[in-house]
């Protein structure tokens, strides 16, 4: 089995030997667990068509990437634990907003009585 991986690997390289796989069959027509090759010729666009990683990517590189999406998760952690403690907040305080309307529409009235009140007074003080 150790030569076969050999092959693929030499395969890989050169791109113009056919792929041989390799099965352990254990089925009725088998039952020695006999080894059954296969041929599937690949092209050499098949093989590029499909993602692979080189081994000039160096590790650092992986590392790095890996530690940026650990940290951008932490981030999207922390904001969303922001944005609750903040949602908190303005639920706690909305009956306080309420309350202050109320009370700016009772100051309106006053201010609008103290001038009607204001006025009569003049008008009163002006026919003496």
């Amino acid at each position: 089995m150790h030569s076969s991986s050999r092959k693929t690997r030499s395969y890989r390289k050169k791109l113009k030997q056919p792929l041989k796989l390799l099965l352990l069959t254990k089925n009725s027509a088998a039952l020695n667990g006999s080894e059954v090759e296969f041929e599937m010729p690949l092209s050499k666009e098949d093989l590029e068509a499909h993602w692979h990683l080189d081994k000039k990517v160096p590790l650092a590189l992986l590392t790095a990437i890996l530690a940026q999406t650990v940290v951008a998760a932490m981030w999207v952690g922390s904001t969303s634990t922001r944005m609750d403690t903040m949602e908190k907040a303005i639920m706690a305080t909305a009956p306080q907003a309420d309350r202050l309307t109320r009370v700016e529409v009772k100051m309106d009235t006053v201010v609008e009585a103290v001038t009607e009140i204001k006025a009569s007074l003049r008008a009163a003080t002006l026919k003496n």
